[in-house]
């Protein structure tokens, strides 16, 4: 059976979730390799697709060894990645939502419903007309999941972030990436919520947010094929080629991710007191 990370934690509370030694040894040879392209790489709309090939095809490496399963218990085997720990769980997003808008009810000002629509997802409905300009949701900052807004007790051990997210010697403070970069530092706190799992403040909230999104993270070589061959981002009624502009856009956004994560793995490797950095997953990073 899978075990789910609520009960890895609540059976070994002070020991990291590690890969085996062959999947972290050679998922730090492929970061290495992933750097390097990186670094050497200047995308233009000409080779846009072939450096994304080359970086699709050791990032699919690293999430393909990174599923491997590890033996943390007598008869239970635990899978790496959080977000496909997520995607396993067994409850239906609609009660998740349901029962996180009961637990805020405080924040809510009018009648309200979660409700599954048919071309958006899950949403709130409104029982009764609202008039415009009335409040419907006043929620305070101090409960949101945010770099500098309140956190779980046991998020305080983790160096990387702090309510004010710029304590002397912390790691989010001192590196170069996360401290001017937000979005970044999110990211890692959110793993650090991840596997503090039911301990944490934030876990019915992360338990309702949806599993995936379909983002240009999600294209493989054959949708950029699509890309560089479509008609109609290629009409002439473009005063550019804007079917290359994209795809250049794309692969180089992508580089990005692909550069940060092979950073961060390689700064992790010193970083024993964080608790997801010995099992850091490419796919739960992107």
């Amino acid at each position: 059976d899978l075990i789910m990370p609520n009960e890895f934690l609540r059976k070994q509370p002070n020991k990291q979730f590690a890969f085996p030694k062959h999947v972290q040894n050679k998922s730090f040879t492929i970061s290495k390799k992933l750097m390097r392209v990186c670094l050497e790489s200047k995308i233009t709309s000409i080779n846009a697709y072939e450096i994304f090939n080359v970086l699709y095809s050791l990032t699919q490496e690293l999430i393909e060894l990174q599923k491997s399963k590890s033996f943390v218990g007598l008869r239970s085997f635990a899978d790496f990645s959080f977000c496909r720990r997520l995607e396993k769980q067994a409850e239906n997003r609609l009660d998740l939502v349901n029962a996180l808008f009961s637990e805020h009810n405080q924040f809510v000002r009018q009648k309200l419903v979660a409700q599954s629509f048919e071309q958006s997802g899950l949403g709130l409905a409104a029982v009764s007309r609202i008039e415009e300009g009335t409040c419907v949701l006043r929620i305070s900052k101090d409960v949101m999941l945010d770099v500098s807004t309140g956190s779980s007790p046991e998020f305080g051990q983790f160096p990387a972030l702090s309510n004010t997210c710029s304590v002397s010697g912390s790691f989010i403070a001192n590196d170069p990436i996360a401290s001017t970069m937000e979005n970044v530092a999110l990211s890692l706190r959110l793993l650090t919520e991840l596997v503090i799992w039911s301990k944490s403040v934030y876990y019915n909230y992360i338990r309702s947010l949806p599993v995936s999104y379909q983002t240009f993270l999600d294209m493989n070589p054959d949708d950029l094929k699509h890309l560089r061959g479509s008609t109609v981002l290629g009409s002439p009624l473009f005063p550019f080629d804007l079917t290359g502009f994209l795809l250049e856009t794309l692969v180089c956004n992508f580089l990005f991710i692909c550069r940060q994560y092979a950073y961060f793995f390689d700064r992790f490797q010193d970083k024993s007191d964080l608790q997801f950095a010995k099992s850091f997953c490419f796919e739960d990073y992107r």
